[in-house]
């Protein structure tokens, strides 16, 4: 198991960011991006929200900040592993109990 960053590059990273992860985390970052772009820009789309719009845009910007982490994490994990060649990979893995 490797204990710690540096030696994260040459072990194999576990738990896994899966791709549904990453999606979910694209999704709520693209659609509250847009929501705070078009809360900035179109100040009519203010009035037709049901919370004020400062507790909306905080909160979209919580989850914002909240989902781009797993975004990072998961190009990171790709690539460290694009670097790990197969047969190394595998000779690191601890076998599972």
């Amino acid at each position: 198991m490797c204990s710690t960053i540096g030696a994260a590059r040459s072990c194999a990273i576990a738990p896994r960011i899966t791709r549904v992860e990453t999606l979910v985390a694209l999704l709520l970052f693209a659609a509250l991006g847009l929501l705070i772009v078009g809360m900035l820009v179109d100040p009519s789309m203010r009035s037709e929200l049901t919370l004020p719009w400062l507790l909306d845009m905080a909160g979209s910007i919580m989850w914002i900040v909240l989902a781009a982490p797993t975004i990072v994490a998961r190009i990171a994990q790709w690539r460290i592993n694009t670097r790990i060649k197969p047969e190394t990979a595998a000779q690191t893995i601890p076998a599972q109990p």
